[in-house]
């Protein structure tokens, strides 16, 4: 049955008929394996309604209720389940507004899922690798310090030793009020 009438919308959705205000751009769409028309509508759907999703189903994925166009206006479909397909994660049907301020149906459909892979091998590398960064960064900043701590003692020793020198010159009296024994 919806494959009789999926030329009759396709044909509506290109002529503007069926109640679109504005200017339709159908095309085929890959969905749950039935043909879809993609609409953008000027007209924002109503809001979504509240659905409870029932008990988990073994090999079964529950694909939440959503508003659909018939043509001439939204239609509630109501939430169903779809046999699951491993590998893939199922991305509800949906309305998107674009920048121009249409609305577009997406509808539900199936993606491949990004596999995660745990390399306990690598895991351990990337700890080990951690670690030596760590070990090599704090050893860097303690050679700073003790770098630091000896600039500094060199300059108390050489601050000491002008102020040792400055003290015999006055002793002596080769110094008097900052100048030389010859400005006497």
């Amino acid at each position: 049955m919806k494959r009789k009438l999926a030329p009759l919308a396709l044909l509506l959705a290109l002529l503007g008929l069926g109640g679109i205000t504005q200017t339709a751009r159908a095309q085929e769409m890959i969905t749950t394996g039935t043909f879809a028309v993609s609409v953008d509508l000027a007209r924002e759907p109503p809001l979504e309604r509240p659905e409870v999703s029932p008990a988990w189903r073994d090999g079964f994925v529950w694909a939440p209720g959503y508003w659909g166009w018939d043509g001439y206006e939204y239609v509630w479909v109501e939430g169903h389940w779809l046999q699951d397909h491993p590998g893939y994660a199922l991305f509800p049907g949906r309305w998107v507004v674009y920048g121009n301020g249409l609305w577009r149906f997406l509808p539900e459909h199936w993606e491949v899922r990004q596999p995660v892979i745990i390399d306990r091998n690598l895991q351990r590398l990337r700890y080990e690798q951690e670690q030596q960064e760590r070990w090599e960064r704090e050893r860097r900043e303690q050679m700073e310090r003790q770098q630091q701590v000896e600039r500094f003692e060199q300059m108390r020793q050489e601050k000491e030793k002008t102020e040792q020198e400055r003290r015999e010159e006055y002793r002596d009296g080769r110094r008097h009020d900052g100048r030389d024994g010859n400005e006497r």
